[in-house]
């Protein structure tokens, strides 16, 4: 078991995040695309997007969301036959920075496992509703890379999760689910910095870091390097 120091950094959940969320929707020259996402939670449901480093895909975002009554059952329901397996949507197209900028309902497919290797879906189409905007970053490639381990903290009371940060290439998505004890709405959207970690690794189920906020590593819920290398 594994302990090492952490601190929090500043919370996305600014005005400046949604400032920059603005700057990027109303200065956008991205084309409407598919934007594929990996989906989490229960008590409430969040998307993360799988991004890729070219345009219109170059974007890390987290997004709490709401679905249709009926859709929102069939997820709950898969969820709980298939436990931490993956599961990931496919919406229909639109402009990313602008439908996080102006949310709207928007149709999407639901799938077991991922939408482009080998997935079943398993809602056909599910209306969607952003929510919230945990997290929003467009990928710069003059941006330095850090050298210590970064990860998002975001989820509610019930259940918690660890998403890397993404900056530069090559690097790596990775999606966790943990228990962050003391966890509050607040710390939606904190980076947690682990300082004695490179950068280039991915965490380990079983792992505690600790100490302002002790986080136990539960499972590994996506990882994936091969998007990310170029």
């Amino acid at each position: 078991m594994m302990k090492s120091f952490l601190y929090l950094a500043l919370s996305f959940l600014t005005e400046f995040s949604y400032a920059q969320v603005l700057h990027h929707s109303s200065h956008s020259s991205d084309r409407p695309s598919t934007h594929g996402m990996a989906v989490v939670g229960t008590q409430h449901i969040y998307l993360s997007h799988l991004p890729m480093f070219h345009s219109p895909h170059d974007y890390q975002v987290i997004l709490e969301v709401t679905l249709d009554t009926a859709s929102q059952a069939q997820y709950l329901k898969m969820k709980a036959t298939t436990g931490s397996e993956l599961i990931t949507m496919v919406p229909e197209t639109f402009v990313l920075p602008e439908m996080v900028a102006h949310p709207r309902p928007f149709k999407a497919a639901f799938y077991r496992g991922h939408f482009e290797r080998g997935g079943s879906v398993f809602i056909d189409e599910a209306s969607v509703t952003i929510s919230k905007v945990i997290y929003f970053n467009k990928f710069s490639p003059t941006e330095n890379k850090h050298t210590e381990a970064r990860f998002i903290l975001f989820g509610d009371k019930k259940e918690q999760f660890l998403a890397h940060q993404i900056t530069v290439k090559p690097d790596f998505d990775q999606l966790l689910s943990v228990e962050a004890q003391g966890f509050q709405e607040k710390n939606n959207g904190d980076v947690l910095v682990f300082k004695d970690r490179n950068n280039d690794q991915a965490l380990n189920p079983g792992e505690i870091e600790t100490p302002d906020i002790k986080i136990q590593v539960k499972t590994n819920l996506y990882l994936e390097f091969g998007d990310l290398a170029i």
